[in-house]
């Protein structure tokens, strides 16, 4: 498990984790994809790639029950009239895009921990 001190951080809403894959490249990249059960049915999908110890790109969704994005954080270069370009997160899915300061797995499960504690 690439994430085991993050995972076990927020292990009360991290139910399980399916479809874990890590890949390394000779040029010094890896990427990371998962897709973690959470509480409720709910789930996040996670893919990270990585220059060394750097992030260089991610995408996080988190997804409801039905599979429909509640929030999506990402930084994907397509909004480029959003202050934190290129860092961006998604509503609903996609009905709006706002400036964001996620920048990393922590950060969002910091927010989804804050999500869950409402409910």
């Amino acid at each position: 498990m690439f994430h085991n001190d993050i995972v076990e951080k927020f292990n009360f809403i991290i139910v399980d984790i399916k479809k874990e894959e890590y890949k390394s490249t000779e040029s010094n990249l890896t990427s990371y994809k998962a897709i973690f059960i959470l509480k409720g049915n709910m789930s996040l999908r996670v893919k990270e790639i990585r220059e060394g110890t750097d992030l260089i790109k991610y995408s996080y969704y988190f997804l409801n029950s039905n599979n429909n994005i509640i929030y999506g954080w990402d930084n994907a270069p397509h909004h480029d009239n959003i202050n934190t370009f290129p860092h961006h997160k998604h509503i609903k899915n996609n009905s709006s895009i706002e400036e964001s300061s996620v920048r990393n797995l922590s950060d969002v499960l910091e927010i989804l921990k804050k999500y869950f504690e409402k409910l």
